[in-house]
């Protein structure tokens, strides 16, 4: 009993999660769906060791090429993912491409072991369970050529791990560093659990390739210290579906192209006068940015004007990125409500939705950022003729200067 769920563990715990990512009707996305098929994959892939520790070595050798072909696509797959929840809403053809390897080694492989006789198919199987493979001498026989396939895909492998986390990190990385560019309330759209699910993905494939260098044979008598891969392997995927479960596709769909265009922000010194006019009428005559959840490609469709125009125009007349300028203009309108006396009687969540803000924790965040005081007391002293006063109107005032300016 113990045996059987030690080598089965990780393929069911692929398993659950595909078929429950799959069959999920609350979130339909490409990226949902792809990290589904990302899971069946590696339930692919640990199911291909169950005939192994079952002592099965001879249809594990004719299971090598399925494997191999699973081993080499799971990290690729799972930077796709990573890259349809911040590069790209939608699986991109030119990510085919990074699947040549693992095809090219199922195809190899499959053509090799089917044309090994009987014999060398035993000796194959004894340099697997005696762990020789490395060790194996190339006589250009068939045989030979089978083993440096299998030893290169281990080799492709590392570098497949390495080369995917480090590009996953990147891309996480930039991403959340560039959501303030292009929308008003990036909190909900930040990709930090992915980063998480970063290292879970680490911890996995390093003990995959402990696992590897070891060698299979060590574990192959001892279901107790099978058990440690079994279980750090299933707790590490475990986590990777339940994040993932969680996790919405931030990206927005890439309509907006046409709205984004060449613009380099360091040779523009003027601004054509009716965009300037129509920039300011849009934000503070028809105030756009109460619009909760407002995208910068709602204002360039709003002006019928491009995405980088718009920001170098924000970044050059205010000195402020595009969250940072639609959350200090919602601050200001926060304050207003909150200096009316007829307004108390709404609760400060009403304040924050009527000025903008999709929560009330970016309401606290930015109104205490920019006056050095919550909401909250901030209604309990304005009646007060202290300084306290005296720092709101100045705030005002430049405020009003920035206008001006725009």
């Amino acid at each position: 009993m113990l045996h059987n769920l030690v080598i089965c563990l990780p393929s069911l715990t692929t398993l659950f999660w595909g078929l429950t990512l799959f069959f999920d009707k609350g979130d339909n996305s490409q990226a949902r769906r792809f990290l589904s098929l990302f899971m069946m994959v590696a339930f692919v892939l640990y199911l291909c060791y169950i005939p192994y520790f079952n002592g099965q070595l001879s249809l594990f050798i004719y299971l090598l090429p399925v494997y191999t072909l699973a081993s080499l696509l799971v990290y690729p797959m799972y930077f796709h993912y990573v890259c349809m929840i911040t590069l790209h809403p939608s699986f991109q053809k030119k990510y085919l491409l990074h699947y040549i390897p693992a095809l090219f080694y199922f195809v190899a492989l499959s053509a090799g072991i089917l044309m090994l006789p009987q014999k060398d198919v035993h000796a194959l199987q004894h340099l697997m369970e005696s762990n020789q493979l490395s060790m194996a001498r190339f006589d250009g026989d068939m045989l030979s050529v089978v083993t440096m396939l299998f030893l290169s895909s281990r080799l492709v492998f590392g570098v497949l791990v390495v080369v995917t986390l480090y590009y996953n990190v990147k891309n996480i990385r930039r991403y959340n560093i560039s959501i303030p560019d292009f929308f008003s309330n990036p909190e909900s759209r930040r990709v930090d659990n992915l980063s998480f699910v970063l290292v879970a993905m680490a911890i996995t494939s390093g003990t995959s390739m402990v696992f590897n260098l070891i060698g299979f044979q060590v574990f192959l008598h001892n279901d107790y210290l099978l058990a440690i891969p079994s279980v750090m392997l299933s707790s590490m995927l475990y986590v990777v579906g339940f994040v993932g479960s969680k996790q919405k596709q931030v990206c927005v769909a890439m309509k907006d192209d046409k709205y984004t265009d060449e613009c380099d922000c360091s040779v523009v010194d003027s601004f054509d006068a009716k965009f300037v006019e129509q920039f300011n009428m849009l934000f503070y005559e028809k105030k756009i940015y109460l619009q909760q959840d407002l995208k910068i490609w709602d204002v360039c469709e709003a002006m019928n004007s491009n995405r980088t125009y718009i920001s170098c125009y924000i970044n050059k007349a205010v000195g402020l990125n595009f969250c940072s300028f639609v959350n200090k203009l919602r601050v200001e309108n926060a304050l207003i409500l909150l200096s009316d006396f007829s307004y108390d009687i709404y609760s400060l969540n009403y304040i924050a939705e009527k000025s903008g803000f999709s929560s009330m924790n970016s309401f606290y965040r930015a109104f205490t950022k920019a006056y050095g005081v919550s909401p909250g007391k901030y209604r309990q002293v304005r009646t007060e003729p202290d300084s306290s006063n005296h720092q709101f109107h100045s705030e005002n005032s430049e405020v009003s200067d920035k206008r001006e300016f725009l």
